[in-house]
């Protein structure tokens, strides 16, 4: 098995072959995916306009239009990983594929354990944080600011802020809180967290130069309202 990142990654197969189909879906879930389906292009649409994947699989030979064709009118997938999975395995498929966008080109028949590290690795390039993102460190118990300025926290702040930088622009609720901070929710005081709380916001405020992008919820919680990433990915 693949070893996992932190945030599953959100995986789109393709394919219009049942069996390969739910093979691929199959493997890719039992290798810490979040890997769901489509039969085609119709059903690959309606699947992004409901979320965003990290890597789409995709076959060129579907029973409603040509893959190649649709990525050539796809234009939100800028920001996605793109695997073709075909029969086609001639040269100028190869680079038409290229051409259109491709990070990879797999020829069937498909070796599934290659497929899902082609998977993995480029689920990493794709996730790679930029310059603007905070990064959670959770070897070193720091967090890296925008403005690159690393800040040493605590054994709590940096438990507490993982679940809140995984689910990022989420609200994440304080018994979820409190749980990764290896409490139990029966015996503990939440203002021991609201005044954990205030002072992680002077610490980063005054050693990262900048406010720390967290917002409260009341009555439930917290959100990680900035871009952010837990490293290592692996």
């Amino acid at each position: 098995m693949t070893q996992q990142i932190e945030q599953l990654p959100f995986v789109l197969v393709v394919e219009d072959e049942t069996d390969l189909r739910d093979a691929v879906v199959s493997y890719l879930l039992l290798d810490g995916f979040n890997a769901t389906s489509a039969s085609s292009l119709q059903q690959a649409q309606a699947r992004l306009a409901e979320q965003h994947f990290d890597v789409i699989l995709l076959d060129l030979g579907l029973p409603d239009g040509d893959g190649l064709d649709w990525l050539r009118q796809c234009k939100e997938l800028e920001t996605t990983g793109l695997i073709i999975t075909t029969a086609r395995g001639a040269k100028v498929h190869r680079l038409d594929g290229i051409r259109c966008g491709a990070d990879a080109y797999l020829v069937k028949p498909l070796d599934l354990e290659e497929l899902s590290l082609q998977v993995l690795n480029l689920t990493r390039r794709v996730r790679r944080p930029n310059e603007g993102s905070w990064i959670l460190d959770t070897t070193q118990w720091s967090l890296l600011t925008p403005k690159r300025v690393t800040v040493m926290l605590t054994r709590n702040e940096m438990q507490f802020l993982l679940p809140l930088i995984q689910s990022s622009g989420a609200p994440v609720d304080r018994e979820n809180l409190i749980t990764s901070m290896g409490h139990k929710t029966d015996y503990y005081d939440t203002r021991r967290m609201e005044i954990m709380v205030r002072r992680l916001r002077k610490k980063i405020e005054a050693h990262g130069g900048e406010p720390l992008p967290l917002k409260t919820i009341y009555g439930y919680g917290y959100a990680f309202s900035a871009k952010g990433f837990v490293e290592p990915l692996c």
